[in-house]
C-alpha cells in the first residue's frame, strides 16, 4: 500500500482520490473546505491548504510516496516543480501552459531529483497521445497523417450543452490559436477555423472543430507530416460560438459602456449595433445562451467592462451541469501512412455516480498512479504519454484494460486508405 497525495478536490481530484482509496493510503488537499466536504468516501484524509504557494506544496507532500496533481492550470506548473523538488514521483493532469523552456526546465529538474513524472496524463491529452505513438509504431515510423477527435457532451442530444469544467478555460480554448502540423510545418491556426462533420457509432453525427490540444505531440513525433486535434460537439454549437466571437463577447479588452453598471442584456444590445446583416440570428443565439438576462448587473470600472467576463459568467450559468444530467465522452484517434489507417474509438457514459470525463481523465490518472507505485515504469524524467508508450509499449494495453474495467468502451480498427 502506497501513500498518495491528491492535490485539488475538484471533480477530477475527488474522483481520483475515491478511485484509489482503500487500495492505498490517500489524502486529498485543497484550499476550499466546501470541496473537501463533498468527499464522503471513507478512508480519505482531507487536508486544507493553499496549494498556490509552492512552499506549502513542498511541505504538504513531504510524507507521501506519490503525488497526483489535479490543480488549476494557473498554478499547476509551480506545484509540479515543488513536488519534484521534494523528490516525489508525480502524475499531473493540471494541463499547465507549455513551452520549450518550461518542458526543458521541468525535465532536467526531474532527472536531477531522481523523479518520474507523467504529465498530461488524462484522456486527451493523455491516452490520445499514447495511441498516436502506438499507431506510429505499427506504421513503422512512416506515419503521414494523424488526427485526434475528442469531446465531452451531454448524453441527450436535445439537452443543450453543459460543461462540468471551467467555462473561462473553454472560452480560451475556443479563442486560442491551435498548434498543428501541415505538410511538415508546425503552424498555428485560428481555433474553430476548420469544422467538419463526423459520425460515431454511439453518438451519431457530431461536428469537429480544430482546437489547441496536441500539446507535446508535434515535438516528440516530428516525422508526421500532418497532425491536428479537433473538439467534438453536437451540430450548431460552434456556429453559436462564432456568433458570440463576432459580436466581441470573447474579447478580453475593456469596452466603454457609458454606465457604472450593466446587464448582459444591455451589453448585448450595445454589441448588436455593429451587426448589419442577420441580426435575428444573433438575437436568437443570445436568447438561447442566456445573454438576454436583465437581472444580474455587473460593475463597470470607469464605465468600461470586459465582454469576456460577462460571457464567462452567463455561460457558466447556462451550461451548468444539473444533478440529473448525464454526459458522454467520445474520442477517435487515427493515423495512416497513405496506404494503411489505424484508428481507435473510445466511448464512456456517466455511470450514475461519476461523469464520463471523470471516468476517463480521472481514471487514466489513477491507473498511472498504480503503475508507478507498482514499478511498471522506472525511467527518470518528465514523460507525456507518447513517450511513456515509446518507452514501455505494454503500458498502453494496461491503460486500456484499466479503463475497460471502469466501463469505458475501446475498439481498434485497421483499414486501407
Amino acid at each position: 500500500m502506497g501513500k498518495i497525495a491528491v492535490l485539488g478536490a475538484g471533480n477530477m481530484g475527488s474522483y481520483i482520490a475515491s478511485n484509489l482509496a482503500g487500495e492505498h493510503d490517500v489524502a486529498i488537499i485543497d484550499y476550499y473546505q466546501a470541496n473537501l466536504d463533498r468527499i464522503t468516501k471513507a478512508g480519505i484524509k482531507k487536508v486544507k491548504a493553499d496549494l498556490s504557494d509552492s512552499k506549502t506544496v513542498g511541505k504538504e507532500v513531504a510524507d507521501f510516496d506519490l503525488v497526483v496533481s489535479a490543480l488549476p492550470e494557473s498554478f499547476g506548473y509551480s506545484a509540479l516543480e515543488a513536488v519534484i523538488k521534494s523528490g516525489k514521483n508525480a502524475v499531473d493532469i493540471s494541463f499547465w501552459e507549455q513551452d520549450k523552456a518550461r518542458l526543458l526546465k521541468i525535465g532536467l529538474l526531474a532527472k536531477k531529483n531522481n523523479v518520474t513524472a507523467f504529465i498530461d496524463c488524462g484522456i486527451a491529452p493523455g491516452l490520445s497521445n499514447g495511441l498516436v505513438a502506438f499507431f506510429d509504431s505499427l506504421l513503422e515510423g512512416k506515419t503521414r497523417n494523424a488526427s485526434i477527435y475528442v469531446g465531452g457532451i451531454p448524453k441527450e442530444r436535445g439537452r443543450g450543452f453543459f460543461a462540468p469544467w471551467s467555462i473561462a478555460g473553454l472560452i480560451e480554448e475556443y479563442q486560442r490559436k491551435a498548434l498543428c502540423i501541415i505538410n511538415g510545418d508546425t503552424e498555428r491556426v485560428q481555433a474553430l477555423s476548420i469544422i467538419e462533420k463526423i459520425n460515431f457509432p454511439h453518438a451519431g453525427e457530431l461536428e469537429a472543430a480544430i482546437t489547441d490540444g496536441l500539446r507535446t505531440l508535434p515535438a516528440n513525433l516530428r516525422r508526421i507530416s500532418n497532425m491536428a486535434e479537433f473538439t467534438l460537439r453536437y451540430p450548431g454549437h460552434f456556429h453559436q460560438m462564432k456568433l458570440l466571437g463576432n459580436l466581441g463577447y470573447f474579447s478580453n479588452g475593456a469596452v466603454g459602456v457609458g454606465k457604472d453598471r450593466i446587464t448582459a442584456h444591455g451589453l448585448s444590445q450595445m454589441l448588436l449595433k455593429k451587426i448589419t446583416e442577420g441580426r435575428a440570428e444573433y438575437e436568437e443565439a443570445l436568447s438561447r445562451l442566456g445573454f438576454h438576462d436583465k437581472t444580474c448587473e455587473y460593475d463597470c470600472v470607469k464605465k468600461r467592462i470586459s465582454p469576456r467576463k460577462i460571457a464567462s459568467d452567463v455561460l457558466s450559468r447556462t451550461w451548468k451541469m444539473a444533478v440529473d444530467d448525464r454526459d458522454i465522452l467520445v474520442m477517435r484517434v487515427q493515423a495512416d501512412d497513405g496506404r494503411i489507417r489505424y484508428f481507435a474509438d473510445v466511448y464512456a457514459e456517466h455511470d450514475g455516480v461519476s461523469s464520463a470525463m471523470a471516468l476517463t481523465t480521472g481514471g487514466m490518472a489513477a491507473l498511472a498512479a498504480r503503475a508507478m507505485l507498482a514499478g511498471k515504469f522506472l525511467a527518470k524524467g518528465v514523460f507525456p504519454l507518447e513517450k511513456v508508450v515509446k518507452e514501455k509499449p505494454e503500458l498502453l494495453q494496461y491503460f486500456i484494460d484499466g479503463l475497460q474495467k471502469l466501463g469505458v468502451s475501446y475498439s481498434k480498427y485497421k483499414q486501407e486508405v
